[in-house]
C-alpha cells in the first residue's frame, strides 16, 4: 500500500459519513503496521479528510407549512428567525425594550451576541406588522422578555 493509494481513497470517502470511515481506515493501517505488513501508518503523512458541511435550505413550501403548524411563541420565534437571521440565543434574550418600532430596528445586546458586539437589525414590513400587534400586548402585561 503506497501513500498514493491511500490518497486515492479520498475520493471514495467524500460525501459519506467520514468519522467512522476514517477511524476504520486508521485502525486497519495501525494493525498492518503492528503485523509488519507496513513499516509505518501511511495515513499519518496525509492530511485528514475534511468533512463537507451539510447545509439545507428550506423551500418556500416547507417554510409555509412550518409557520402554519407552529403556535404561540414558537410561531413568533420562527418568524423572527426567518426574517432577521437571528440565532436562537439572541431570540431567547430579546426584550421588548430592544425593539424600536419608530425607527424600524431591533438591537441585539453584546452579551447575547455570538460576536460579543451590539448590533442593530432593520425590521422588514412583516416584522413591523408582527411587533406592531404584539408589543402593546407585551407592554400591557409588563413582560420585558419577548419569549
Amino acid at each position: 500500500v503506497s501513500p498514493m493509494q491511500v490518497s486515492s481513497l479520498k475520493t471514495f470517502f467524500v460525501g459519506s459519513n467520514l468519522r467512522p470511515d476514517r477511524a476504520l481506515l486508521r485502525l486497519i493501517l495501525n494493525k498492518a503496521v503492528h503485523w509488519n505488513y507496513l513499516n509505518f501508518n501511511l495515513i499519518k503523512k496525509m492530511s485528514m479528510f475534511r468533512e463537507l458541511p451539510k447545509e439545507r435550505i428550506l423551500t418556500e413550501g416547507e417554510i409555509a407549512r412550518l409557520v402554519a403548524h407552529a403556535e404561540g411563541d414558537l410561531k413568533y420565534m420562527i418568524l423572527i428567525a426567518l426574517n432577521t437571521g437571528m440565532r436562537r440565543g439572541e431570540i431567547f434574550h430579546l426584550k421588548t425594550s430592544l425593539i424600536n418600532l419608530r425607527e424600524g430596528f431591533l438591537t441585539i445586546e453584546a452579551i447575547t451576541s455570538k460576536t460579543r458586539r451590539t448590533r442593530d437589525i432593520e425590521l422588514n414590513d412583516s416584522l413591523m406588522d408582527l411587533f406592531g400587534k404584539l408589543l402593546p400586548e407585551r407592554r400591557q402585561t409588563q413582560t420585558e422578555k419577548w419569549i
